[in-house]
């Protein structure tokens, strides 16, 4: 579960704050900015393309995995592909978020492995969450990498059912919201940036 979600979070942060970046510095930028669609639109175009190319990839991934664990994959593999629904959501758009923030290529990727090693050093991925003093702990049981894994290390070790994730996935849920928001607020900002 915990490489999953590693995999998963590299992924969905590194395409979708590129994917951005490369509109933002394509030279038919202007084209899109008078073109008479709605900035809504633009953003969930971004975020469905990112999210067709990372469940292709993770198809993949599962598949393999799959055939490699034999029988015990399988049977839980439905109930991982509705958890990773969301989990994918809220990578894409931080993502998006980063991408819409940061104006080059460069500081885009910086800003995205920054996201990314924040996220890591913030789960029990390199130190356990028990060593980290209570107030940060409180913090860091909102990262969603650690939500993301916890999600699937119920799914796929303890096999439970999705009354138990209930609230973890609900938490997720009220991330894309909240993120989706950000990223149309920072869409409108680069745009009026230039």
């Amino acid at each position: 579960p915990t490489l999953l979600v590693l995999v998963i979070m590299l992924m969905a942060l590194i395409l979708s704050s590129s994917l951005i970046t490369k509109e933002k510095t394509n030279p038919a930028l202007f084209r899109n900015y008078i073109a008479p669609v709605k900035n809504s639109v633009f953003i969930l175009a971004h975020f469905l393309t990112n999210y067709f190319i990372l469940i292709v990839q993770l198809a993949v991934v599962l598949v393999v995995a799959a055939l490699f664990f034999k029988g015990a994959l399988v049977e839980i593999l439905w109930k991982v592909g509705i958890a990773l629904l969301p989990i994918l959501g809220v990578f894409i758009l931080i993502g998006m978020f980063i991408g819409y923030l940061f104006r080059s290529e460069e500081t885009s990727m910086l800003g995205t492995i920054s996201a990314a090693s924040l996220f890591l050093f913030f789960s029990s991925t390199i130190l356990p969450l028990e060593t980290l003093p209570k107030s940060l702990k409180r913090i860091a049981d909102f990262n969603p990498f650690v939500i993301s894994e916890s999600v699937l290390k119920k799914i796929m070790l303890f096999k439970v059912d999705f009354g138990l994730i209930f609230e973890p996935l609900i938490l997720l849920v009220t991330y894309i919201i909240v993120l989706a928001v950000f990223v149309y607020i920072a869409q409108r900002y680069s745009k009026t940036r230039g």
